[in-house]
């Protein structure tokens, strides 16, 4: 019999997770992070108050994570897969970038958020 994979939720996350992923890809995360916290994607600017009431209270209170590394962390689980595969050589850095602005379009479309306009500044190689 199989087991049904657990879904993800952003009203799951934990503090442990983002470091674990944070450590596991630090460059890409940072990266991602990077984008959002410059304003080079404006994902936060446009869905604040969406994330912040999703987003558990002891996480957004992390003195070590800010609200940019957790909206990073939530994009970068969405496609832990193809970061999998990454690491491994299977796929690009390119098509990591797609995958996550997929994702970023995706989810937007499934909360009935608008779009986030700037996606095309998501550049995760510097």
């Amino acid at each position: 019999m199989a087991t049904k994979e657990k879904t993800f939720r952003i009203e799951d996350i934990e503090p442990k997770e983002i470091e674990a992923l944070f450590d596991t890809y630090p460059d890409i995360a940072r990266r991602l992070a990077h984008l959002m916290r410059t304003g080079k994607i404006g994902l936060l600017l446009v869905h604040y108050s969406y994330l912040k009431d999703k987003i558990p209270e002891n996480v957004r209170k992390s003195e070590k994570f800010d609200l940019f590394d957790i909206t990073a962390f939530i994009f970068l689980k969405l496609n832990e897969p193809e970061l999998i595969s990454y690491k491994l050589g299977h796929v690009t850095i390119d098509e990591i970038e797609e995958k996550i602005k997929n994702s970023i379009k995706t989810w937007c479309r499934k909360n009935l958020l608008p779009f986030v306009q700037d996606l095309d500044n998501l550049k995760l190689k510097k």
